[in-house]
């Protein structure tokens, strides 16, 4: 499968139930499964957007965002930031999805030693937005990485 698929899968996603794309052959592939490379790949593309601006996500984005951070792709942490950022620009309109949170809590478990200590306020502001059952294990893996 080529980054050009990937992204087409992303476009495309309206209605994904699991963080899964579908290649050539038509089978589900789940995120988890591609190469660390591709994964890095995909979410580098994906948060790139349009000109490297924030742009609105759909649930379904926000599913496949946290499939290929579950996988832990090797990311930068300029490309940590970054998600961040679009974490961010969503957090507004998406305050109550447990989709964002969820991408939210598996960037700071997951990438949160690549954070500094700006980034890591600007996660709690973000966290302490959100009206989800997330919202306490975000602050509490915060919390963690502070000290």
């Amino acid at each position: 499968m080529t980054l050009q698929h990937m992204m087409q899968a992303v476009r495309n996603a309206t209605e994904v139930s699991s963080p899964t794309v579908v290649n050539d052959s038509k089978e589900p592939l789940r995120v988890s499964r591609l190469e660390p490379q591709l994964l890095h790949r995909l979410v580098a593309a994906f948060v790139a957007g349009d000109g490297g601006e924030p742009g609105a996500w759909s649930a379904a984005q926000e599913t496949l965002l946290q499939g290929a951070l579950a996988a832990k792709p090797p990311l930068t942490a300029s490309d940590v930031h970054a998600i961040l950022l679009q974490v961010d620009a969503n957090a507004g309109a998406h305050r109550t999805s447990l989709k964002l949170a969820n991408v939210l809590f598996t960037l700071v478990r997951g990438f949160g030693a690549q954070l500094g200590a700006p980034q890591l306020g600007a996660a709690r502001r973000i966290a302490e937005s959100l009206e989800t059952v997330l919202k306490k294990p975000t602050l509490a893996a915060i919390g963690r990485l502070e000290k």
